[in-house]
């Protein structure tokens, strides 16, 4: 597909103004407008019925809407995206939606809900994800919950992002699953984790159901891993 673009841009005194900013291909198009700066204050959208007509890659339907405003060292964004029946390379999404206020740079204010359902991911079908993130670099919450005809597991976890040693460092507090065949098993005690760029620990994560018990402990240091599954009073009958 042919693309077609018309921008209006003025640079002065360190402040960019975006008049216009306009890329269209078919009938898939980007827009943005607004200022860049030691102050920002920028829109932007893209609205795709046909994702191809931007990348011949993909297929499917994307809308995203989103603006930075406040300081340009550390801008507010606020994100809002809708997609229906996406595609790349393989990779399906029946259903997608999202939203995102974060502070940039600094992330003093972490707000993230993402869905999808009716996924392909890998070759297995996935019924449905929903991933959320909330609080700031210093203390936030992530919950994920995922959801497959033989798997449905409930994840949440808190802690610290470091910035200066890029690492995170948190607890495990839930990672329920349920399956058809082995019931519901349950986190019984929360569980340490630490993560670097080169190195991963995670405390002993124990489930529970009824007496017996599934224990896992992990580790990863460049790039090398060691694990220890463990299971006491399981009922074989």
């Amino acid at each position: 597909y042919p693309f077609q673009a018309q921008a209006q841009l003025q640079l002065a005194q360190g402040q960019l103004e975006v008049k216009r900013f306009d890329l269209t291909s078919a009938k898939s198009r980007i827009e943005a407008h607004g200022k860049v700066g030691d102050e920002v204050a920028l829109q932007w959208q893209l609205h795709s019925p046909q994702l191809e007509q931007l990348y011949p890659a993909a297929s499917g339907v994307l809308n995203i809407e989103g603006e930075l405003n406040g300081k340009g060292s550390s801008p507010n964004m606020k994100m809002k995206l809708d997609g229906k029946s996406l595609a790349y390379e393989g990779q399906e999404i029946g259903t997608l939606k999202g939203n995102a206020k974060l502070q940039l740079f600094t992330w003093q204010q972490i707000a993230v809900d993402l869905q999808a359902k009716a996924l392909q991911l890998g070759g297995e079908k996935v019924d449905e994800i929903n991933l959320s993130a909330k609080g700031e670099a210093a203390q936030h919450q992530l919950q994920l919950h995922l959801k497959t005809t033989e798997i449905d597991t409930q994840w949440q976890l808190n802690g610290n992002f470091d910035s200066v040693k890029q690492s995170w460092h948190g607890q495990v507090d839930k990672a329920n699953f349920k399956n058809p065949d082995f019931g519901l098993w349950q986190l019984s005690n929360a569980s340490a984790l630490n993560i670097s760029h080169d190195q991963l620990t995670l405390a002993p994560l124990c489930w529970q159901q009824k007496e017996a018990q599934l224990c896992l402990d992990a580790q990863q240091h460049q790039g090398a891993w060691q694990a220890t599954l463990r299971g006491d009073a399981f009922n074989l009958s």
